[in-house]
């Protein structure tokens, strides 16, 4: 286990760090409020906190987005119920946007 260095575990901060080069777009605010602001414009009912995104449509929730900068991925969790073509749409505009970044989709249960 690190040392703590204002509140934060020195080792966890070398690991980010380290990340690779590639991912790092992911950690600039402004490459998230891009993200925000290209899903709203789909269409999309979009909440961002920090590196997740609450994302509806139509007056129903689909999921969350979360952006793994260590592991450089986006991690889409769907609710139970989630009409597939809107998941199907919500990943390809995923992956489009962020070519060299795996783009991955998980259920969640209830």
């Amino acid at each position: 286990m690190g040392w703590l260095l204002g509140g934060y575990n020195y080792r966890r901060l070398i690991v980010m760090y380290n990340m690779r080069v590639s991912c790092s777009f992911l950690w600039r605010f402004d490459e998230r409020i891009e993200l925000l602001s290209y899903l709203k414009e789909k269409g999309f009912y979009v909440r961002m906190h920090a590196y997740e995104y609450l994302v509806g449509y139509g007056g129903k929730l689909l999921g969350i987005i979360f952006l793994d900068t260590i592991n450089c991925r986006v991690e889409v969790f769907a609710v139970p119920g989630v009409e597939e073509r809107m998941l199907r749409r919500l990943v390809e505009m995923l992956s489009s946007k962020y070519p060299d970044v795996g783009v991955e989709v998980y259920g969640l249960s209830v």
